[in-house]
């Protein structure tokens, strides 16, 4: 308890005048005034008065302590604080130490990370972080994001062959997720906590532990691709509370292969379960309807046949519009949301403009980007002079009528 006391004191002192540079390698030490923790001079690190932290070295960071200071609230015993609003990992470094920027509630982004091969426990819990891009040098980490509330966007690398023990667990911005085709396994409690929508299991998992998909309340869309062994009650807690807090605000649809048992596996849970099957082991099929990808699957945007849904596949991959039904779609996201162009040639300059980071008109409005197409954010009134209409003519391509207030 005096050590405890004597750790937390240390670091609100760190927190309130954080030293400038430091090393940061393996850790030795007891860290009391006798015998203070000691880092090897492998890492090292600096801080400027804007708090951005830059780490140098090589080899393996050191761990660090996870302090408690309220009732949900945590913070790092590393010497850099939790001050810190962005961070650099130079080359060289091959791991993120434990907690290291636990607490750091104003940290927002971190770049590099070009050699990492492990991030540890609680590395980024509790912190500020909104983004991250993992880096394919990795192959190990532990449940490192642990209460990021902002957490909204995680790229994996196909590096990766486990999602682990209780990663995403309470991070409420988090609603979507690819699982890289490397991955085989999903750990005990891997999305429990999570505010994921949908989510695709590829069929290269072939373990699902026990509570993966727990305490997800806004799941509404699940797809097992493959067969894989289901561990325990992965669906616990899914709709058990409905309309409370853990349990699931709308309905969950399970999309998972005949033999992959999720009747099973999803009874209590206010799940529905649709089976389908893989059509020429490329599309899916679910009764008499062909689908191009699962996430076309689960919106129910159905190709004419197998044919075409090769050729929406080969356009999307082109950049290019396809036809599904007699109607044209410049994107795939387009087409699964059902928002179709007036004709191809219109796609053809939606996708033209977009490239250019240029405004189109569909429909006699106005829009900046495809993802304003998609969500129906335009104007309706935008070109008040000919000035205006010359400039975004020779601009896009694209011919702008006047309009007048």
């Amino acid at each position: 308890m005096k050590k405890t006391v004597l750790i937390l004191g240390l670091i609100l002192s760190f927190n309130a005048h954080a030293a400038s540079s430091g090393t940061c390698g393996t850790r030795s030490g007891e860290g009391t005034d006798e015998d203070p923790y000691v880092y090897a001079d492998n890492c090292n690190w600096t801080l400027d008065e804007s708090g951005k932290l830059t780490i140098t070295g090589t080899g393996e960071m050191g761990d660090f302590e996870q302090i408690k200071i309220g009732e949900d609230d945590y913070i790092t015993s590393a010497p850099w604080g939790t001050g810190i609003t962005s961070v650099t990992v130079g080359d060289g470094i091959t791991s993120i130490g434990k907690a290291a920027f636990d607490g750091a509630k104003n940290l927002s982004t971190v770049d590099g990370m070009n050699d990492v091969e492990k991030i540890k426990s609680q590395a980024f819990a509790y912190s500020g972080l909104t983004s991250i891009s993992l880096p394919d040098s990795l192959t190990s980490i532990e449940n490192s994001f642990s209460s990021c509330h902002n957490l909204s966007e995680v790229n994996l690398p196909n590096s990766l062959t486990s999602i682990p023990r209780a990663l995403f667990w309470d991070t409420i911005n988090l609603s979507s997720l690819t699982i890289p085709s490397s991955v085989t396994t999903l750990e005990f409690a891997a999305f429990d906590g999570s505010h994921i929508t949908s989510l695709i299991v590829p069929a290269t998992v072939t373990t699902i532990e026990t509570a993966v998909f727990a305490h997800t309340p806004n799941l509404t869309s699940l797809v097992i691709e493959g067969n894989p062994e289901m561990i325990g009650d992965i669906f616990y807690a899914i709709g058990q509370e409905y309309n409370t807090v853990w349990g699931n605000t709308t309905p969950l649809t399970i999309y998972c292969l005949a033999e992959a048992g999720c009747e099973q596996k999803a009874e209590g849970t206010k799940a529905n379960v649709t089976e389908y099957t893989k059509y020429d082991n490329r599309f899916y099929q679910i009764d008499d309807k062909l689908y191009a990808t699962a996430d076309l699957m689960t919106h129910g945007a159905a190709c004419d046949n197998a044919q075409n849904c090769q050729d929406i596949l080969d356009a999307a991959s082109q950049g290019k519009s396809f036809e599904v039904g007699g109607k044209y779609y410049a994107t795939l996201d387009l087409f699964a949301n059902k928002k179709s162009c007036e004709n191809q040639s219109q796609c053809e300059e939606m996708l033209s403009a977009s490239k250019q980071n240029a405004p189109f008109i569909v429909g006699g409005r106005f829009y900046h980007s495809l993802d304003d197409f998609l969500t129906g954010n335009y104007e309706k009134k935008r070109i008040y002079t000919i000035e205006e209409a010359e400039k975004l003519s020779k601009k896009t391509g694209n011919t702008f009528k006047l309009r007048y207030k």
